[in-house]
């Protein structure tokens, strides 16, 4: 899942390379495609600097790493944390509406 639709696309462009899961994002027209299916319990999450944005939603969120674009071009996804969240607190389905955003 990602903050917004420039991390969403790159993702969906280049993570079937890497064996990613299908991506999600509640960030302009990307919200309309829906959320994660029912059964996906744990999310890779990107996008979100504080962790505290997904604690109301998971039951575990841990820092797994940090994107990276290793050219050392600045922009405003280097660096930012790379997420687990385990633990759904409610149905995707449900959660889905917080997640939608037009920034």
């Amino acid at each position: 899942m990602t903050g917004n639709y420039g991390e969403a696309g790159a993702l969906q462009r280049y993570g079937a390379r890497y064996g990613l899961p299908a991506v999600y994002s509640g960030q302009n027209s990307f919200h309309f495609w829906g959320p994660p299916p029912a059964g996906a319990t744990t999310a890779i999450v990107v996008g979100f600097w504080d962790a505290s944005y997904l604690t109301p939603y998971f039951d575990q969120v841990e820092r797994a790493g940090a994107i990276s674009n290793r050219a050392g071009v600045d922009n405003e996804e280097d660096g930012q944390p790379i997420w687990i969240a385990r633990g759904l607190k409610r149905p995707w389905s449900a959660m889905w509406p917080d997640f939608q955003h037009y920034d």
